[in-house]
Protein backbone atom coordinates (compact mmCIF):
# COMPACT_ATOMS: atom_id res chain seq x y z
CA UNK A 1 0.00 0.00 0.00
CA UNK A 2 1.43 3.62 -0.59
CA UNK A 3 0.26 6.14 1.63
CA UNK A 4 -1.43 8.87 -1.45
CA UNK A 5 -4.23 11.25 -0.39
CA UNK A 6 -7.41 10.38 -1.51
CA UNK A 7 -10.07 13.15 -2.16
CA UNK A 8 -13.83 12.58 -2.46
CA UNK A 9 -14.60 15.36 -2.98
CA UNK A 10 -16.02 16.49 -1.66
CA UNK A 11 -15.64 15.96 -2.15
CA UNK A 12 -15.66 13.05 -3.71
CA UNK A 13 -15.73 11.53 -2.52
CA UNK A 14 -16.04 11.68 -2.58
CA UNK A 15 -17.70 13.04 -1.20
CA UNK A 16 -16.65 12.18 -0.01
CA UNK A 17 -15.42 10.59 1.28
CA UNK A 18 -16.08 11.79 -0.94
CA UNK A 19 -15.25 11.14 -0.34
CA UNK A 20 -16.68 14.27 -0.05
CA UNK A 21 -15.98 12.72 0.48
CA UNK A 22 -20.54 17.67 3.06
CA UNK A 23 -24.22 17.89 3.38
CA UNK A 24 -27.14 16.30 0.72
CA UNK A 25 -24.44 14.67 -1.09
CA UNK A 26 -24.14 14.38 -4.57
CA UNK A 27 -20.73 12.48 -5.09
CA UNK A 28 -19.92 11.11 -1.53
CA UNK A 29 -19.39 14.25 0.77
CA UNK A 30 -19.91 16.85 -1.84
CA UNK A 31 -23.03 18.97 -1.47
CA UNK A 32 -25.80 19.37 -3.53
CA UNK A 33 -25.42 23.11 -4.88
CA UNK A 34 -28.13 22.77 -6.85
CA UNK A 35 -30.35 23.12 -3.62
CA UNK A 36 -28.43 26.25 -1.90
CA UNK A 37 -29.84 29.16 -1.52
CA UNK A 38 -29.18 32.11 -4.10
CA UNK A 39 -26.96 34.80 -3.46
CA UNK A 40 -28.17 38.45 -5.10
CA UNK A 41 -24.58 39.51 -5.51
CA UNK A 42 -26.12 42.95 -6.92
CA UNK A 43 -27.06 44.11 -3.69
CA UNK A 44 -24.72 46.48 -1.87
CA UNK A 45 -23.04 45.04 1.50
CA UNK A 46 -23.75 47.01 4.66
CA UNK A 47 -21.51 46.85 7.08
CA UNK A 48 -22.22 48.75 10.51
CA UNK A 49 -18.79 50.59 11.35
CA UNK A 50 -19.93 51.69 15.04
CA UNK A 51 -19.39 47.57 15.62
CA UNK A 52 -16.51 45.13 15.89
CA UNK A 53 -15.34 44.11 12.25
CA UNK A 54 -16.79 40.40 12.06
CA UNK A 55 -13.98 37.77 12.41
CA UNK A 56 -12.94 37.54 8.53
CA UNK A 57 -11.95 41.16 7.98
CA UNK A 58 -9.41 40.72 11.22
CA UNK A 59 -8.37 37.47 10.11
CA UNK A 60 -9.25 35.29 12.89
CA UNK A 61 -11.93 32.68 11.60
CA UNK A 62 -10.49 29.83 12.90
CA UNK A 63 -11.53 29.08 16.51
CA UNK A 64 -9.92 25.86 18.49
CA UNK A 65 -12.21 23.46 18.47
CA UNK A 66 -12.70 19.77 20.47
CA UNK A 67 -10.31 16.88 20.15
CA UNK A 68 -11.49 14.07 18.14
CA UNK A 69 -11.44 10.43 19.88
CA UNK A 70 -8.11 9.16 17.86
CA UNK A 71 -5.74 11.01 15.40
CA UNK A 72 -5.63 9.99 11.95
CA UNK A 73 -4.78 10.82 8.44
CA UNK A 74 -6.07 9.45 4.86
CA UNK A 75 -9.67 9.17 6.91
CA UNK A 76 -12.68 9.04 5.04
CA UNK A 77 -15.59 11.13 6.11
CA UNK A 78 -19.41 11.63 5.14
CA UNK A 79 -22.13 14.17 6.59
CA UNK A 80 -25.35 12.45 7.90
CA UNK A 81 -28.49 12.96 6.87
CA UNK A 82 -28.94 14.55 10.56
CA UNK A 83 -25.86 16.70 10.08
CA UNK A 84 -23.42 14.82 11.86
CA UNK A 85 -19.97 13.73 10.50
CA UNK A 86 -19.07 10.41 10.31
CA UNK A 87 -15.00 9.88 10.44
CA UNK A 88 -13.65 6.59 8.96
CA UNK A 89 -10.65 4.61 9.42
CA UNK A 90 -7.07 6.10 8.24
CA UNK A 91 -3.67 6.01 9.54
CA UNK A 92 -2.79 6.76 12.77
CA UNK A 93 1.02 5.76 13.56
CA UNK A 94 3.86 3.72 12.06
CA UNK A 95 3.17 2.11 15.76
CA UNK A 96 -0.90 1.45 14.90
CA UNK A 97 -1.16 1.81 11.08
CA UNK A 98 -4.17 1.42 9.55
CA UNK A 99 -7.51 1.90 11.63
CA UNK A 100 -10.92 -0.14 11.90
CA UNK A 101 -12.38 2.84 14.08
CA UNK A 102 -14.61 5.29 13.80
CA UNK A 103 -15.97 8.30 14.98
CA UNK A 104 -18.74 10.69 14.88
CA UNK A 105 -18.86 14.80 14.97
CA UNK A 106 -22.28 16.18 16.36
CA UNK A 107 -22.35 19.59 15.26
CA UNK A 108 -24.88 20.34 18.52
CA UNK A 109 -22.52 19.41 21.22
CA UNK A 110 -19.48 19.91 19.18
CA UNK A 111 -17.91 16.49 20.28
CA UNK A 112 -16.76 13.45 18.99
CA UNK A 113 -17.89 10.50 19.96
CA UNK A 114 -16.71 6.99 19.19
CA UNK A 115 -19.19 4.69 17.21
CA UNK A 116 -18.62 0.93 16.27
CA UNK A 117 -15.69 -0.16 14.57
CA UNK A 118 -15.35 -1.33 10.92
CA UNK A 119 -15.48 -4.88 9.98
CA UNK A 120 -11.46 -4.26 8.82
CA UNK A 121 -9.12 -1.55 9.35
CA UNK A 122 -8.63 0.58 5.98
CA UNK A 123 -6.67 3.64 4.64
CA UNK A 124 -7.96 5.19 1.67
CA UNK A 125 -10.93 4.22 1.14
CA UNK A 126 -14.18 5.84 0.39
CA UNK A 127 -17.51 7.07 2.19
CA UNK A 128 -20.68 7.50 0.33
CA UNK A 129 -24.27 8.75 1.80
CA UNK A 130 -26.79 6.42 0.39
CA UNK A 131 -30.31 7.23 -0.40
CA UNK A 132 -31.02 5.31 2.64
CA UNK A 133 -29.56 7.27 5.10
CA UNK A 134 -26.71 4.69 5.76
CA UNK A 135 -23.16 4.56 4.07
CA UNK A 136 -20.86 2.84 1.99
CA UNK A 137 -17.63 2.34 3.00
CA UNK A 138 -15.44 0.80 0.22
CA UNK A 139 -11.99 -0.71 0.01
CA UNK A 140 -8.47 0.98 0.86
CA UNK A 141 -5.51 -0.74 1.91
CA UNK A 142 -4.12 -2.52 5.03
CA UNK A 143 -1.18 -2.85 7.36
CA UNK A 144 0.17 -5.71 4.79
CA UNK A 145 0.34 -3.52 1.48
CA UNK A 146 -2.59 -5.31 0.04
CA UNK A 147 -5.70 -2.95 -1.35
CA UNK A 148 -9.31 -4.61 0.30
CA UNK A 149 -12.02 -6.35 -2.10
CA UNK A 150 -14.26 -5.90 0.80
CA UNK A 151 -17.27 -3.29 1.55
CA UNK A 152 -19.59 -2.70 4.38
CA UNK A 153 -22.52 -0.61 5.67
CA UNK A 154 -22.66 1.68 8.35
CA UNK A 155 -26.50 1.95 9.66
CA UNK A 156 -26.49 5.53 11.55
CA UNK A 157 -29.24 4.11 13.64
CA UNK A 158 -27.33 1.22 15.25
CA UNK A 159 -23.83 3.19 14.87
CA UNK A 160 -23.06 -0.55 13.32
CA UNK A 161 -20.68 -1.58 10.42
CA UNK A 162 -21.74 -4.60 8.31
CA UNK A 163 -20.19 -6.32 5.35
CA UNK A 164 -22.11 -6.06 1.90
CA UNK A 165 -20.95 -7.52 -1.37
CA UNK A 166 -17.23 -8.15 -2.61
CA UNK A 167 -15.76 -5.81 -5.23
CA UNK A 168 -15.08 -7.16 -9.02
CA UNK A 169 -11.50 -5.63 -8.37
CA UNK A 170 -9.69 -4.31 -5.21
CA UNK A 171 -8.56 -1.12 -4.60
CA UNK A 172 -7.42 1.96 -3.04
CA UNK A 173 -7.06 5.79 -4.01
CA UNK A 174 -10.17 5.38 -6.18
CA UNK A 175 -13.05 7.55 -6.21
CA UNK A 176 -17.08 6.84 -5.54
CA UNK A 177 -19.60 8.60 -6.44
CA UNK A 178 -24.07 8.56 -5.24
CA UNK A 179 -25.84 8.15 -9.23
CA UNK A 180 -29.60 9.67 -8.88
CA UNK A 181 -30.96 6.12 -9.38
CA UNK A 182 -29.45 5.44 -6.00
CA UNK A 183 -26.42 3.26 -6.90
CA UNK A 184 -22.88 4.09 -6.89
CA UNK A 185 -20.39 4.24 -9.07
CA UNK A 186 -16.72 3.12 -8.24
CA UNK A 187 -13.77 4.22 -10.79
CA UNK A 188 -10.05 3.66 -10.93
CA UNK A 189 -7.59 3.51 -8.32
CA UNK A 190 -4.19 1.12 -7.44
CA UNK A 191 -3.81 -2.19 -6.54
CA UNK A 192 -0.21 -4.90 -6.47
CA UNK A 193 -2.65 -7.70 -6.68
CA UNK A 194 -6.47 -9.02 -7.51
CA UNK A 195 -7.67 -11.80 -5.75
CA UNK A 196 -4.43 -13.33 -5.36
CA UNK A 197 -2.85 -12.48 -8.63
CA UNK A 198 -0.04 -10.32 -8.56
CA UNK A 199 -0.92 -7.23 -10.93
CA UNK A 200 2.19 -5.73 -13.69
CA UNK A 201 3.76 -2.89 -12.13
CA UNK A 202 2.76 -0.57 -15.52
CA UNK A 203 -0.64 -1.75 -14.53
CA UNK A 204 -1.37 -1.04 -11.19
CA UNK A 205 -3.19 2.15 -11.78
CA UNK A 206 -6.96 0.71 -12.30
CA UNK A 207 -8.86 1.44 -15.65
CA UNK A 208 -11.68 -0.88 -14.36
CA UNK A 209 -14.85 0.90 -12.95
CA UNK A 210 -17.81 -0.99 -11.04
CA UNK A 211 -21.75 -0.11 -9.68
CA UNK A 212 -22.72 -0.62 -6.44
CA UNK A 213 -26.55 -1.71 -6.18
CA UNK A 214 -27.42 -1.04 -2.21
CA UNK A 215 -30.80 -3.17 -2.88
CA UNK A 216 -28.77 -5.94 -4.05
CA UNK A 217 -25.91 -5.53 -2.05
CA UNK A 218 -23.59 -6.15 -5.16
CA UNK A 219 -20.77 -4.97 -7.55
CA UNK A 220 -21.23 -5.33 -11.11
CA UNK A 221 -18.46 -4.90 -13.56
CA UNK A 222 -18.73 -1.85 -16.11
CA UNK A 223 -17.25 -0.44 -19.14
CA UNK A 224 -13.64 0.70 -18.77
CA UNK A 225 -12.61 4.28 -18.31
CA UNK A 226 -11.16 6.21 -21.44
CA UNK A 227 -7.72 6.31 -19.18
CA UNK A 228 -6.33 4.56 -15.73
CA UNK A 229 -6.65 7.07 -12.93
CA UNK A 230 -5.52 7.22 -9.29
CA UNK A 231 -5.24 10.64 -7.00
CA UNK A 232 -7.86 12.03 -9.62
CA UNK A 233 -11.19 13.56 -8.41
CA UNK A 234 -14.77 12.77 -9.45
CA UNK A 235 -17.52 15.15 -9.47
CA UNK A 236 -20.61 14.84 -9.59
CA UNK A 237 -22.27 17.54 -12.49
CA UNK A 238 -25.94 19.24 -12.49
CA UNK A 239 -27.28 17.09 -14.96
CA UNK A 240 -26.02 13.87 -13.47
CA UNK A 241 -22.80 13.08 -15.65
CA UNK A 242 -19.87 12.42 -13.43
CA UNK A 243 -16.52 14.36 -14.29
CA UNK A 244 -13.26 12.67 -13.10
CA UNK A 245 -10.53 14.56 -13.77
CA UNK A 246 -6.07 13.95 -13.66
CA UNK A 247 -4.80 11.59 -11.50
CA UNK A 248 -1.72 9.71 -12.43
CA UNK A 249 -0.35 6.39 -13.75
CA UNK A 250 2.66 4.55 -13.65
CA UNK A 251 3.27 5.05 -17.70
CA UNK A 252 2.42 8.29 -18.78
CA UNK A 253 2.84 10.18 -15.45
CA UNK A 254 0.30 12.79 -14.24
CA UNK A 255 -2.49 13.63 -15.73
CA UNK A 256 -4.54 16.46 -17.79
CA UNK A 257 -6.98 15.01 -19.04
CA UNK A 258 -10.23 14.41 -18.57
CA UNK A 259 -13.61 11.86 -19.10
CA UNK A 260 -17.28 12.01 -18.33
CA UNK A 261 -18.96 9.25 -17.13
CA UNK A 262 -22.94 9.14 -18.54
CA UNK A 263 -25.14 6.81 -15.89
CA UNK A 264 -27.53 6.17 -18.71
CA UNK A 265 -25.43 4.48 -20.53
CA UNK A 266 -22.17 3.29 -18.44
CA UNK A 267 -19.97 4.97 -20.16
CA UNK A 268 -17.00 6.61 -20.00
CA UNK A 269 -16.19 9.09 -22.79
CA UNK A 270 -13.14 11.61 -23.38
CA UNK A 271 -13.59 15.12 -22.82
CA UNK A 272 -11.98 18.73 -23.01
CA UNK A 273 -8.01 18.43 -21.01
CA UNK A 274 -7.43 20.81 -18.96
CA UNK A 275 -4.20 22.88 -18.93
CA UNK A 276 -2.02 21.44 -16.30
CA UNK A 277 -1.65 17.90 -15.79
CA UNK A 278 -2.03 17.49 -12.06
CA UNK A 279 -3.08 14.93 -8.96
CA UNK A 280 -3.50 15.48 -5.49
CA UNK A 281 -5.64 18.44 -6.58
CA UNK A 282 -9.75 19.48 -5.49
CA UNK A 283 -12.39 19.95 -7.55
CA UNK A 284 -15.79 21.64 -6.67
CA UNK A 285 -18.92 22.24 -8.40
CA UNK A 286 -19.69 25.72 -8.27
CA UNK A 287 -23.80 27.05 -8.38
CA UNK A 288 -23.17 27.87 -12.18
CA UNK A 289 -22.63 24.18 -13.28
CA UNK A 290 -19.56 24.59 -13.76
CA UNK A 291 -16.65 22.69 -12.31
CA UNK A 292 -13.46 24.39 -10.35
CA UNK A 293 -10.25 22.49 -10.05
CA UNK A 294 -7.76 23.80 -7.80
CA UNK A 295 -3.97 23.10 -6.83
CA UNK A 296 -2.42 20.17 -6.80
CA UNK A 297 0.91 18.42 -7.78
CA UNK A 298 2.82 17.53 -11.25
CA UNK A 299 5.94 16.27 -11.42
CA UNK A 300 5.77 16.31 -7.16
CA UNK A 301 6.02 20.05 -7.78
CA UNK A 302 2.46 21.64 -5.88
CA UNK A 303 0.89 24.15 -8.35
CA UNK A 304 -1.23 27.41 -7.92
CA UNK A 305 -2.70 27.37 -10.90
CA UNK A 306 -6.85 26.70 -11.12
CA UNK A 307 -9.41 26.16 -13.91
CA UNK A 308 -12.68 26.03 -14.62
CA UNK A 309 -14.50 23.38 -16.63
CA UNK A 310 -17.57 23.97 -18.34
CA UNK A 311 -19.99 21.05 -19.17
CA UNK A 312 -21.62 22.88 -21.99
CA UNK A 313 -18.98 23.04 -23.88
CA UNK A 314 -16.34 20.19 -22.52
CA UNK A 315 -14.08 22.79 -22.44
CA UNK A 316 -10.89 24.22 -19.51
CA UNK A 317 -10.11 27.58 -19.06
CA UNK A 318 -8.40 29.13 -16.57
CA UNK A 319 -9.49 31.37 -14.06
CA UNK A 320 -7.87 33.58 -11.12
CA UNK A 321 -4.62 31.74 -9.13
CA UNK A 322 -4.45 30.37 -5.32
CA UNK A 323 -2.70 32.82 -2.81
CA UNK A 324 -0.50 30.03 -2.38
CA UNK A 325 0.83 26.95 -4.20
CA UNK A 326 -0.69 23.68 -2.57
CA UNK A 327 -2.11 20.19 -2.73
CA UNK A 328 -3.31 17.43 -0.52
CA UNK A 329 -5.81 20.54 0.90
CA UNK A 330 -9.65 20.71 1.09
CA UNK A 331 -12.05 22.58 -0.87
CA UNK A 332 -15.56 23.23 0.87
CA UNK A 333 -18.29 24.90 -0.51
CA UNK A 334 -19.58 28.07 2.13
CA UNK A 335 -23.12 28.69 2.18
CA UNK A 336 -22.79 31.79 -0.05
CA UNK A 337 -21.47 29.56 -2.76
CA UNK A 338 -17.68 30.84 -2.32
CA UNK A 339 -15.26 27.88 -2.03
CA UNK A 340 -12.75 27.70 1.37
CA UNK A 341 -9.59 26.01 0.76
CA UNK A 342 -7.71 25.01 3.32
CA UNK A 343 -4.28 24.41 4.62
CA UNK A 344 -2.29 21.28 2.49
CA UNK A 345 1.17 21.40 1.65
CA UNK A 346 3.50 23.50 -0.55
CA UNK A 347 7.17 22.89 -1.69
CA UNK A 348 8.52 26.11 -0.30
CA UNK A 349 5.88 26.28 2.70
CA UNK A 350 5.26 23.03 3.84
CA UNK A 351 2.57 22.32 6.09
CA UNK A 352 0.49 25.09 5.96
CA UNK A 353 -1.63 26.92 8.11
CA UNK A 354 -3.18 29.28 5.17
CA UNK A 355 -6.77 29.37 3.81
CA UNK A 356 -8.25 31.34 0.96
CA UNK A 357 -11.58 31.88 -0.88
CA UNK A 358 -12.55 31.55 -4.49
CA UNK A 359 -15.54 33.68 -5.43
CA UNK A 360 -17.04 32.99 -8.50
CA UNK A 361 -18.51 35.66 -9.59
CA UNK A 362 -14.88 37.75 -10.10
CA UNK A 363 -13.05 34.24 -10.45
CA UNK A 364 -10.50 35.62 -8.19
CA UNK A 365 -8.57 33.76 -4.65
CA UNK A 366 -8.30 35.98 -1.61
CA UNK A 367 -6.29 35.09 1.38
CA UNK A 368 -8.60 34.21 4.34
CA UNK A 369 -7.78 33.10 8.09
CA UNK A 370 -5.04 30.58 9.09
CA UNK A 371 -4.96 27.33 11.31
CA UNK A 372 -3.43 27.31 14.35
CA UNK A 373 -2.00 24.02 13.04
CA UNK A 374 -0.39 23.52 9.47
CA UNK A 375 -1.80 20.14 8.90
CA UNK A 376 -3.13 18.17 5.26
CA UNK A 377 -4.76 14.80 4.67
CA UNK A 378 -7.28 16.26 7.29
CA UNK A 379 -10.78 16.29 6.80
CA UNK A 380 -12.78 19.63 6.06
CA UNK A 381 -16.75 19.66 5.99
CA UNK A 382 -19.47 22.55 6.31
CA UNK A 383 -21.64 21.85 9.20
CA UNK A 384 -25.72 22.58 9.13
CA UNK A 385 -24.43 26.19 10.58
CA UNK A 386 -22.54 27.22 7.74
CA UNK A 387 -19.36 26.44 9.87
CA UNK A 388 -16.20 24.56 8.50
CA UNK A 389 -15.05 21.59 10.90
CA UNK A 390 -11.28 21.05 9.99
CA UNK A 391 -9.58 18.13 11.74
CA UNK A 392 -6.99 15.76 11.81
CA UNK A 393 -4.40 15.40 9.45
CA UNK A 394 -0.65 15.38 9.49
CA UNK A 395 1.95 18.30 10.10
CA UNK A 396 5.02 16.61 9.16
CA UNK A 397 5.84 15.20 13.14
CA UNK A 398 2.59 13.52 13.84
CA UNK A 399 -0.54 12.66 13.09
CA UNK A 400 -2.84 15.11 14.41
CA UNK A 401 -6.55 14.47 17.11
CA UNK A 402 -7.11 18.16 16.89
CA UNK A 403 -9.82 20.28 15.44
CA UNK A 404 -10.44 23.81 14.39
CA UNK A 405 -13.67 25.65 13.36
CA UNK A 406 -14.26 28.20 10.46
CA UNK A 407 -16.69 30.52 11.12
CA UNK A 408 -17.37 32.76 7.52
Amino acid sequence: MRLMCLLLMSSSTLLAAGCGHDCSTTDGGQPDLAALPPVDMTAPALVDMTSPPPPDMVGNVFNTGPNSTTGRMYAAYVTLADGRVLITGGWAKEKTGALASAEIFDPRTEKFTATGDMTAPRVQHSATLLLDGRVLIVGGGNDTNDQLGSAELFDPASGKFTATGTLQHEREIHTASLLANGTVLIAGGYATSDKGTIIAADSRVLQSAEIFSPSAGTFTQIANLAAPRELHTATTLLDGRILLAGGHTISNGDQLTAELFDPTKQTFTATGSMSNARKRHTATLLINGKVLVAGGSSDAVATASAELFDPSTGKWTATGSLAAAREIHTATTLADNRVLLVAGHSDTGGFLTSSEIYDATRGTFSAAGSLKTGRELHVAVRLPNGEILVADGDDGTDVLSSAEIYTP
